[in-house]
């Protein structure tokens, strides 16, 4: 089973948001860890520390993009996030 590591790479440059990245991505790999190892009763608690980090860290995302001048990054700074999710283009027959 593949781990889940952070690299550098990945790093957006916003501290916070790379922390919790981070952060979230350790959470993953304890849970498939612990499913490896056949600890499942130790899932749960885990699932849900995920769960509630995830939710505050797309909500502190969000506000991140809302916040964006619109003049530089258009109008549709986060907008997926109202709309669900992108929509293909329309076809030009």
């Amino acid at each position: 089973m593949q781990t889940l590591d952070w690299s550098d790479i990945l790093e957006l440059g916003h501290e916070r948001v790379d922390a919790e990245h981070r952060l979230l991505m350790d959470l993953a790999e304890r849970i498939r860890r612990t499913t490896v190892d056949g600890e499942i009763h130790k899932v749960q608690p885990l699932y849900r520390a995920f769960h509630r980090q995830l939710v505050a860290h797309c909500a502190y995302e969000e506000g991140l993009l809302r916040s964006l001048p619109h003049a530089i990054y258009g109008t549709e700074v986060g907008a997926p996030s109202r709309r669900g999710p992108p929509r293909p283009p329309p076809t030009t027959d």
